[in-house]
């Protein structure tokens, strides 16, 4: 998923710059960042428009975030996506495994999440809702209960019977739904550096 912006809002905030010899680049986590290259001091925040300065100590640099590769629990690998929080990166190798790591993460950052989202009436689609309390509450038709749904950790189950663009969709309007930032609390992408998990 790309990340926009107008380039004049992002010359308004590259101008901003105390030094006239600040570079940017995109960092190894597809940020775009500004700095004495390669110490990047600050980020560009594409949701806000704004530039982020790192919460530097003295004479530290900006930490990476973690990276963690959930590709070896995929059962059946169709398409590497991550999943960014504000303090790790997830790769999972699936649209299944995106709509349960996706959910499971959700809640870490907002407890109550997935009771929140069960019981939101705008969630629910036509003939299915991408969470509910049980596998029997995610489609209106029985026979696709428990084949096509995945416990997480919370007890909740998604639905797992989804088209890709269906299960991108669920994600991101779950984590809108329930408070976080998309591209800066949350978000996900297509992963453009493949790995061999």
């Amino acid at each position: 998923m790309a990340q926009v912006t107008l380039t004049e809002a992002l010359l308004e905030q590259l101008g901003k710059t105390k030094h006239s010899n600040t570079h940017a680049w995109i960092d190894e986590e597809h940020r775009l960042v500004t700095g004495q290259y390669p110490k990047a001091t600050a980020w560009f925040d594409f949701g806000a428009e704004k530039l982020v300065q790192f919460d530097l100590g003295e004479g530290s640099q900006p930490q990476p975030k973690k990276f963690v590769s959930l590709l070896h629990q995929t059962s059946r690998k169709t398409e590497e996506i991550d999943i960014e929080t504000p303090s790790a990166i997830y790769r999972v190798g699936s649209y299944t495994q995106l709509m349960v790591v996706g959910f499971d993460l959700i809640e870490e950052l907002v407890p109550g999440a997935h009771q929140k989202l069960a019981n939101d009436p705008k969630m629910k689609g036509r003939a299915k809702r991408p969470i509910a309390a049980s596998h029997r509450g995610l489609y209106d038709d029985p026979h696709k209960d428990e084949k096509f749904s995945a416990k997480l950790k919370s007890g909740y189950y998604v639905a797992t019977n989804n088209r890709s663009e269906e299960s991108w969709g669920y994600v991101k309007k779950a984590a809108i739904s329930v408070g976080l930032k998309w591209g800066r609390d949350f978000s996900i992408r297509k992963a453009t550096k493949k790995t061999d998990a």
